[in-house]
């Protein structure tokens, strides 16, 4: 049994212009899966990204693993458990898939990003906890763009950082407060096809902004 769902959709005009749309798109609900516990059960998923075969991974955060899905919501398999060690985690949060298929995680209590192969083999990690380049106090959200780099939102440090895809820190922009260019525990971040960074301010500032490579910044909302 199939679900319609009505929403209006934001349109975004010019440069940090927000306008309603007047056209209402339907959707329809397809499928779930996923009761907390046994493989392929979850429990509070947070990240989630998708493949170009449409497999689906899911950071179920409080089971501290990654679970994999086909297309359809069908388990494939599972890795990792609660710890500090390679392949493990402790309440990991967002993910990201580079080109090749190589996923990466926040690992978020750990203080750290670890990669893996879309079979979950651990390749490397980065990070540890501070306030120093390459270090963090909490990453969440994760992103990679064309290049391979590595965007990374360091909650409590506020701040964005950018790395190559072996984990070298390559810069990092941001401080706390509610001006331009700064955060108040950023979560979620997003690159386009233009390598253009769009990252939240969070909670109590729900703009997002969007940050260009030539270090340009704009605001929607």
């Amino acid at each position: 049994m199939r679900t319609r769902l009505e929403g209006r959709m934001k349109a975004v005009t010019g440069w940090g212009h927000g306008t309603q749309s007047t056209n209402t798109e339907r959707y329809e609900f397809v499928r779930k899966w996923g009761p907390p516990a046994a493989p392929g059960r979850l429990s509070t998923p947070f990240g989630i990204a998708v493949d170009g075969s449409g497999n689906v991974f899911v950071s179920d955060e409080f089971n501290h693993r990654i679970e994999k899905f086909d297309a359809t919501g069908k388990f494939l398999f599972e890795w990792g458990g609660l710890g500090h060690g390679n392949g493990e985690f402790w309440n990991q949060d967002g993910l990201a898939l580079d080109t090749n298929g190589n996923l990466f995680v926040a690992d978020h209590a750990n203080n750290r990003i670890q990669e893996f192969t879309s079979s979950g083999e651990f390749i490397t990690a980065w990070g540890t906890q501070g306030s120093g380049n390459g270090q963090f106090e909490f990453p969440y959200g994760v992103a990679v763009d064309a290049s391979g780099n590595v965007f990374v939102t360091d909650e409590f440090n506020n701040r964005i950082q950018k790395f190559t895809k072996d984990g070298v820190f390559i810069t990092a922009w941001g401080s706390a407060g509610s001006g331009n260019g700064q955060f108040s525990g950023p979560i979620g971040i997003a690159i386009d096809p233009g390598g253009n960074v769009f990252g939240d301010r969070h909670r109590q500032q729900p703009h997002p902004e969007i940050y260009e490579r030539r270090g340009l910044r704009y605001s929607l909302g």
